[in-house]
């Protein structure tokens, strides 16, 4: 108590005793701040459907990984672990671990708080799907889904969000759902759309998804549309977070939040410059930005490089940009960055506080007991002094500018309303 009373005192004295809410309202305008609101559009019998498909292994070439092992409700909607591990592992979150034939994905398991918020058209780390809002064309990694006149046309209509398209590439990747040729029929089809006919050919010959399709989609074929848009649905209703103290604050509660947490927002959007990224109602979600985050796990290139945003765009200042996180129920969602870099926000907020010279002198230790408990073998953490100067290069002008100050106070503060301000 008396620390917190310190505390308060202290970030009083630094805003000088104003009115912490006059403060706020300006900073609610300057940033677009907005409350989140609870979605639209609950149909029963569709997100019945995509419930039992989010937990079903059959969608997976091997029948051995589902959507909820590398996003589960246990696990902040992720699993807990800095590389999530793909198809051929055992176990849950952060009880999973390599077999034979397994290995751990490039990134970090996003969570899905807000997946599927209706302004979200980006999605994953890399942005190499996206969704058209006012024309519903689709920009992904097969072109039979794209543009104005795709051949897949009847799976693209049946697709009504971002987060649908998303729902397709985890089960045809090989590392994370699909397995690898000579493993089984879906490994071994030739094109993604093939891959996908067969999965929706495996549901349909098990009576429960029979009933499930009839409820959902009366009087329609199914196809893989089907199958992402219950995915979706599912997920955009089940992983919405609209009620936090943050969001009542908003709504015109002002005493949802406690005088540290408004203190602590001031700071997010004043001197530790959050907001400069973190903004709008979701508090990020539709930008991308390099902010030099450390480089772990085996990347995309024969250096285990990972250049992010360049790798969908292929434009130079796209180099190790990566996709903005949402920070709704933020406390629930460690390890933090894409990839997974980060075991604590006290980590994150230091991070920051140091700029783009902190990859340079990244404590990887903690990784070690991931290493002995769920991969069986060492992570690899780029220390290479080339390239991660190549990725200071390229950093947002923010974290080269080597000008924010935090004190021990505004960091309390900000913690504060990082972890219970913004989280149910």
């Amino acid at each position: 108590m008396k620390l917190l009373l310190f505390v308060s005192a202290t970030l009083f004295s630094v805003f000088g005793y104003a009115n912490l809410d006059q403060l706020l309202k300006e900073r609610i305008r300057i940033f677009g701040f907005e409350s989140v609101q609870k979605p639209k559009g609950f149909d029963k019998r569709v997100y019945e459907l995509g419930a039992n498909l989010f937990v079903e292994k059959n969608i997976s070439g091997n029948r051995n990984i589902s959507c909820s092992t590398c996003h589960s409700e246990r696990f902040g909607s992720g699993d807990g672990l800095p590389l999530a591990i793909g198809q051929g592992g055992v176990g849950e979150g952060v009880y999973r671990k390599m077999q034979k034939g397994s290995g751990f994905t490039p990134r970090h398991s996003p969570n899905l708080f807000n997946i599927g918020h209706s302004s979200l058209e980006i999605m994953f780390w890399d942005g190499r799907v996206a969704r058209d809002s006012e024309t519903g064309e689709l920009y992904t990694p097969d072109p039979s889904l794209n543009g104005p006149s795709p051949r897949l046309a009847v799976v693209v209509e049946t697709i009504d969000s971002a987060l649908a398209a998303q729902a397709l590439f985890p089960m045809v990747s090989e590392l994370e759902m699909r397995g690898y040729p000579g493993q089984n029929e879906i490994a071994n089809a030739k094109t993604r759309p093939e891959a996908w006919h067969l999965i929706v050919e495996r549901l349909v010959q098990m009576e429960k998804y029979q009933v499930l399709f009839r409820k959902a989609f009366p009087g329609e074929r199914v196809h893989i549309g089907h199958v992402a848009k219950a995915l979706a649905h599912f997920q955009r209703h089940r992983f919405a977070v609209y009620n936090t103290p943050w969001d009542r604050y908003l709504n015109g509660d002002l005493k949802a939040l406690s005088a540290l947490e408004k203190q602590g927002a001031l700071v997010f959007s004043g001197q530790a410059r959050c907001a400069n990224c973190h903004n709008g109602a979701l508090l990020g979600g539709s930008s991308f930005f390099n902010v030099v985050s450390p480089q772990l796990g085996n990347g995309f290139d024969i250096h285990k490089n990972d250049e992010g945003l360049f790798q969908t765009t292929k434009r130079n200042h796209d180099r190790y940009k990566f996709k903005t996180p949402m920070l709704r129920n933020l406390r629930y969602t460690a390890p933090y960055f894409h990839s997974g870099a980060y075991a604590t926000i006290d980590q994150v907020i230091e991070h920051y506080v140091v700029g783009a010279n902190a990859i340079d002198n990244y404590d990887s230790r903690w990784l070690q007991y991931f290493e002995k408990n769920n991969y069986f073998t060492k992570v690899f953490v780029e220390t290479d002094p080339y390239r991660n100067f190549r990725k200071k290069e390229t950093a947002h002008p923010l974290m080269r500018a080597k000008t924010l100050r935090l004190s021990k106070q505004e960091k309390a503060a900000l913690k504060a309303f990082l972890l219970k301000s913004l989280s149910q």
